[in-house]
């Protein structure tokens, strides 16, 4: 009985030829690599097609969530980039972005002049208050497929890979 390709087919018929080709090739540990790889990217890629509309992207959303989640709506861009996982480059590129749509503003710090903060304005809370619901459909959808049960299971390992602790 032939099984039905899958999205991961191509890449998991060429994890198991290079494992037959290589003895140090670790072909479990390569695919559940490739696996985290492939649903960080489709879920990227389906969020961004749906964010499109509204002049954000998957990481610029991240950054109006991460500020919002603060309780006077500010980071530093170094607790902004540990929060969101973006590259420093990356995240001065995405602030002029959001800074160009008046969803952020960079000001200096009053404590310190010398650090510069990153605060969410009122028309980036509006305008996260209305991707919110369109990204969170986006996102329940693509985990559906897993029980809450699965999806607790699935948080618990992922964070303990993250954190790389046992």
């Amino acid at each position: 009985m032939n099984q039905r390709p899958t999205a991961f087919s191509a890449a998991a018929d060429r994890l198991q030829r290079t494992a037959e080709r290589s003895a140090d090739f670790d072909q479990a540990t390569a695919t559940l690599a490739r696996l985290i790889h492939f649903a960080a990217k489709s879920l990227t890629d389906e969020v961004n097609t749906a964010l499109k509309t509204h002049g954000l992207n998957y990481p610029s959303y991240a950054v109006l969530v991460m500020l919002f989640g603060t309780a006077d709506y500010r980071l530093t861009p170094g607790e902004l980039a540990a929060a969101t996982h973006e590259k420093p480059a990356n995240l001065t590129r995405l602030c002029d972005e959001l800074a160009r749509q008046q969803l952020v503003r960079r000001t200096a710090d009053p404590a310190d002049r010398r650090r510069v903060q990153i605060s969410l304005t009122p028309e980036g809370q509006r305008r996260l208050s209305a991707v919110l619901p369109v990204a969170m459909a986006v996102i329940q959808q693509r985990f559906a497929c897993l029980t809450p049960t699965d999806q607790h299971q699935l948080a618990r390992l992922l964070r303990q890979l993250v954190d790389g602790s046992t």
